[in-house]
């Protein structure tokens, strides 16, 4: 214990310059002066000598120190909030949700400040100058074709149309099909477009030794059963009243009422003694598969 003090001892005198003692009084070292000097009276109020090794020890303790007080400033108060990685979950969640909002204000800004210009032009009467120069661009008269009345044949055609499309619910198909893609039920797998004995369309492949099937689109399953001469069969009823219907399926991985995604795995099969087929409906009439899915 006395050895390890006489060290630190011996330390200390080494480093503080003020220590007088020992042969090395008289001898000339490098020392530095940092005083503090008052203008009032020209005096020295403090002053501290160090040398170059003091000098360099204190400059390091110091950094050690401001870094310290620096991560101590960041890790127990709430400065650490500002870090993005030390932001908290909710606090991330009210930012969303104010930008949001801010969006939405900005939107709203917009469409009154449109609406307020459109009042403003109909009350300075504005619109009604516009409507007069359109008219000046119109054609004097109209043609005479789109004058002359219907003939009989005319009329005649035009009610047997109506009457044979009148209950034709096939026409609004691919209005109803528009923003959305359908995925292919079979792949790498030979397809024939074919028509039943009750006219209805559908697609007949020739499965390998074991073919993925999968769901056209997201939906929920209505129906999973099975039927002797025919396998599995799945149904799926999809957005905008479209139904798809798989039968000669081996096995399926779906139940009735569970929810399905775009080109999930509903099953499989193979080529054996049951015919894979597909079936596409929309609002209880049966669409081509081909002219709405894509190979």
């Amino acid at each position: 214990m006395k050895t390890i003090f006489h060290h630190i001892l011996a330390l200390l005198k080494w480093l503080l310059p003020w220590h007088r003692g020992g042969s090395g009084d008289f001898r000339r070292h490098r020392r530095y002066l940092l005083q503090l000097v008052s203008l009032t009276k020209l005096a020295p109020i403090w002053e501290i000598r160090l040398r170059p090794a003091a000098l360099w020890c204190g400059g390091f303790f110091l950094f050690i120190l401001i870094g310290l007080l620096w991560l101590g400033a960041f890790v127990y108060t709430p400065m650490r909030n500002l870090l993005p990685a030390k932001m908290q979950a909710d606090l991330r969640d009210d930012y969303i949700e104010l930008s949001v909002r801010l969006d939405s204000t900005a939107a709203r800004a917009a469409v009154s400040e449109r609406y307020a210009m459109n009042m403003r032009q109909i009350l300075l009467d504005t619109l009604s100058q516009s409507s007069v120069v359109l008219e000046q661009n119109l054609p004097e008269r109209l043609p005479l074709d789109s004058l002359m009345e219907a003939s009989a044949a005319e009329r005649s055609f035009v009610a047997r149309f109506e009457d044979s499309e009148r209950f034709n619910l096939s026409v609004l198909s691919p209005i109803a099909a528009e923003g959305m893609t359908f995925y292919p039920p079979v792949l790498g797998t030979e397809k024939q477009e074919r028509i039943s004995e009750a006219g209805i369309p559908y697609a007949l492949y020739s499965p390998g030794k074991l073919t993925p099937i999968s769901a056209i689109y997201r939906g929920t399953v209505i129906n999973a059963y099975y039927s002797t001469g025919r396998g599995v069969t799945v149904a799926i009823q999809h957005p905008n009243d479209f139904l798809s219907i798989y039968t000669g399926l081996d096995e399926t991985f779906v139940t009735k009422g569970e929810k399905v995604k775009g080109s999930q795995r509903i099953g499989m099969a193979k080529s054996g003694p049951y015919p894979l087929t597909f079936e596409l409906w929309h609002n209880g009439t049966p669409l081509p598969p081909s002219d709405y899915i894509s190979e």
